[in-house]
């Protein structure tokens, strides 16, 4: 080799050897602080293609698994609530079948309040089984959740869903449950109707009342005649209503009210020491006229004592508070009630002088009376009620007028197939005392034209529709269930529903009381008889000939509370068991992404994460070179300072 000043070759190939040493070095040195051995593209570019497109693909998956997490908690949820709400159907079912007892007449209101809040806590549920915004149970259609993301050759992806029908278990509008709304263990009449002596008879009387015994004959519930016997002091027909509410025996099972002859419902100002002038006009159109003494104290009550204690007016009338602000004026008995018209009450007492209008309660004349009324829905079968008698009602016997009145409420539906049986009589002539010529009618919601005819029952009684499409809806209102039953009594033309002609070759019903052998059908909207809000279907038999003698509500029918109790209980397990199923999907699911991303994790792991154990070794390895490579540079550097040597 030649000694040269100009080229140093070993400093060069030493040189060289340190540089890539420390290029070596320098790389390991990176893997260690980084722990990659590729950490960019120019490290190994197609490892790092490779291990970028799976780490997108393990960010997928754990965003998929994250949305899994969510999705367990709403189906969770729903889940949980199923098994709330399957719990209290059960409890629902338990109160329906407590009710069946016998002994537990006393107690169906508790029981259809424990009822009521169990619906209540179902719809509850429903409502608060929420989780961001989401709730399976309170609508219809269907929901998907994400289940995995899928990475094709071609490096696009593919989403893949768990669908999940939802279901409406609402109990109210279209909910599955709607029906529990309308369950009731208490029969028609004390939910649809509005008072519970709604259906019952009623006899209304116009006797001539004197001081002594009266007779009130009834037939008790086993079908034996009985009597009850009271003593009136004062001969008022107020007197006989009082005596006979008195009587245990006759208030345990009857309730006795008078009609007031006259009502004046605004006296407007009392004045205080002034006299008060009641006129009137009898049957022969003789006016008469009483004034009173001098009134005490400027109130209605003194008015009407002072009115009681003028003989003028005590002889033939009896005074009493209307219950507000005005008073009620009674004729004594039906003598002096007969033929009186319209009155006025004035004087310098009433009104700062100017008269009020006496308003008579029953048309242009009036006929005192009296109306007893059976506390029992089921006429006919119990408390019949009979005639008065007795040296208090003129010596002689009264009889009475039947009627009985179903008060419907406004948005308290019926329901389709539910039956009212009226039974009634319009020969009674024919055979005194017989049943022979009784009739029953059945009146049943039903999916046809009210007044149609649906054939007849086991017994031969004629079953006639009342049209569901108006007496099942919603928002049904007292006047339009009442009116669907007069026209299915009456028909469109209001004098006889002609399905009903074929029982006895004529109409039994007219849109008119009082007519002979046919009982009067007629609505009473927003009247006195009615209620408050409500309307009264009011059936009468005021005619010659007719009587009334029951009109039965449906009753309740157990099996049919049970079996949707039932329908219910299987809608909400079902839909729990597609629930569990579809958490069990969620979850399996969740596990399988879970260890997917794991493996993928450790694959993406195996091609790019640097050998640490190695790498330290090598670190070490290079060191020592770069030492080395160091101390030969220098050696190397030293030569041309030896050729220096060779001249001296």
């Amino acid at each position: 080799m030649v000694n040269s000043i100009l080229t140093n070759y070993n400093s060069l190939v030493a040189l060289q050897n340190l540089q890539a040493t420390q290029q070596m070095l320098a790389q390991t040195q990176n893997q260690i602080s980084t722990g990659l051995k590729v950490s960019s593209a120019k490290d190994d570019a197609a490892t790092w293609a490779i291990s970028t497109a799976m780490k997108s693909n393990i960010s997928n998956l754990q965003q998929t698994s994250a949305n899994l997490s969510q999705s367990d908690s709403v189906v969770g949820t729903a889940v949980s609530a199923t098994n709330t709400i399957a719990s209290l159907l059960t409890k629902i079912s338990t109160a329906v079948t407590s009710a069946e007892s016998p002994t537990a007449s006393t107690s169906l209101t508790s029981i259809q309040n424990n009822i009521k809040s169990y619906i209540a806590q179902i719809q509850s549920t429903i409502d608060g089984s929420s989780v961001n915004g989401v709730n399976l149970l309170n609508s219809s259609g269907s929901t998907q959740f994400l289940a995995s993301v899928n990475a094709n050759a071609n490096g696009t992806t593919t989403p893949t869903y768990i669908n999940l029908a939802q279901q409406n278990l609402a109990t109210t509008g279209s909910g599955a449950l709607a029906a529990l709304s309308s369950l009731s263990v208490q029969d028609v009449g004390s939910t649809v109707l509005a008072n519970v002596t709604d259906s019952n008879q009623a006899v209304t009387y116009a006797p001539t009342v004197a001081a002594g015994q009266v007779q009130f004959a009834y037939t008790d519930a086993n079908g034996k005649a009985q009597s009850i016997g009271v003593t009136t002091t004062a001969a008022t027909q107020a007197n006989l209503v009082q005596q006979l509410n008195a009587n245990s025996t006759f208030s345990s099972l009857f309730t006795a009210t008078a009609t007031a002859n006259y009502t004046a419902a605004s006296l407007g100002v009392i004045a205080n020491g002034a006299t008060a002038t009641f006129s009137y006009t009898d049957s022969g159109g003789v006016s008469h006229s009483v004034t009173t003494g001098n009134t005490g104290a400027a109130t209605v009550a003194n008015l009407i004592t002072t009115l009681n204690n003028t003989a003028g007016f005590s002889n033939y009338f009896t005074a009493s508070s209307d219950g507000s602000a005005g008073i009620n004026i009674d004729a004594n008995n039906a003598g002096i009630a007969a033929g009186l018209t319209a009155g006025a009450l004035g004087g310098a007492a009433v009104n700062g002088g100017t008269a009020v209008n006496v308003t008579p309660n029953s048309g242009a004349t009036l006929n005192g009376s009296i109306t007893i009324e059976a506390k029992t829905r089921a006429i006919g079968a119990s408390n019949t009620i009979g005639a008065l008698s007795g040296a208090g009602v003129g010596g002689g016997t009264v009889t009475g007028t039947t009627s009985t009145t179903l008060n419907f409420q406004d948005n308290e539906p019926l329901s389709l197939g539910q039956q009212f049986a009226l039974t009634y009589n319009t020969n009674t002539a024919a055979v005194a005392g017989s049943t022979a010529d009784q009739k029953t009618v059945i009146l049943q919601v039903a999916n046809d034209a009210s007044g149609t005819s649906l054939g007849t029952n086991s017994n031969g009684d004629q079953i006639i529709a009342v049209n569901s499409a108006v007496v099942t809806a919603f928002n049904a209102t007292g006047a339009q269930i009442a009116g669907e039953f007069k026209t299915a009594l009456l028909g469109s033309g209001g004098s006889g529903n002609t399905s009903l002609e074929t029982i006895a070759g004529t109409s039994d019903f007219d849109n008119a009381a009082g007519v002979a052998n046919r009982l009067g059908v007629a609505v009473a909207t927003g009247s006195a008889g009615a209620g408050a809000g409500n309307s009264a279907l009011v059936i009468s038999a005021t005619g010659a000939g007719t009587q009334l003698v029951s009109l039965t509500p449906p009753a309740t029918n157990y099996s049919t509370l049970l079996n949707t109790v039932n329908t219910a209980t299987n809608t909400v397990t079902t839909y729990g068991a597609q629930l569990g199923s579809a958490q069990n999907q969620i979850e399996g699911q969740k596990t399988f992404v879970d260890s997917l991303t794991s493996t993928l994790q450790n694959a993406v792991s195996n091609m790019i994460d640097a050998d640490m154990s190695s790498e330290s070794a090598r670190l070490t390895a290079l060191q020592v070179q770069q030492q080395l490579g160091t101390q030969a540079l220098s050696i190397a550097n030293q030569a041309p300072q030896n050729i220096l040597s060779l001249f001296k």
